[in-house]
């Protein structure tokens, strides 16, 4: 005998409006972004680090679609691309002050700290997303359908 009929969760509105600014943030102006300074660098970029850089974007705005067409997987791929995404960020901050040299004035490139302050945005994007995403109301709309019995 089968029990009474499960009732669908609808899709929570704040799935559009995270996934938007992930697919807008982290994904189309990040990869404008870091084509426009791999374009205009005095040095040119390695292969790997340019396959790096423009994976990781592409992968951040897709697998924000993944999650937006409600998919558990892509949900938590989004998360892990996010957080590799500002991981990597946050070492080339951590490399370009380590490598950092005081002009004839004694000052240091000023780019660097505005480069760092670039980052706060990104960081509160990445809050946000974890703390939505990780929510018992999503997490239980996304797991309605989930055939993998992974996650």
């Amino acid at each position: 005998m089968e029990g009474p009929p499960k009732v669908k969760i609808r899709k929570p509105t704040g799935i559009f409006i995270v996934c938007g600014l992930v697919f807008l943030n982290f994904g189309l102006y990040q990869f404008i972004q870091d084509f426009m300074a791999m374009r205009n660098a005095e040095v040119e970029t390695p292969v790997i680090i340019t396959a790096l850089i423009i994976g990781l974007d592409v992968l951040c705005a897709l697998s924000a679609i993944w999650a937006l067409l409600g998919d558990n997987a892509g949900r938590i791929s989004m998360l892990a691309f996010l957080s590799l995404n500002m991981l990597w960020s946050v070492f080339v901050l951590i490399f370009a002050i380590s490598k950092a040299e005081k002009d004839a004035a004694g000052y240091y490139d000023a780019s660097i700290f505005v480069f760092g302050f670039s980052l706060l945005k990104p960081l509160f994007l990445l809050g946000l997303s974890w703390w939505y995403f990780t929510q018992q109301n999503v997490v239980a709309y996304y797991k309605q359908d989930n055939n993998y019995g992974l996650f």
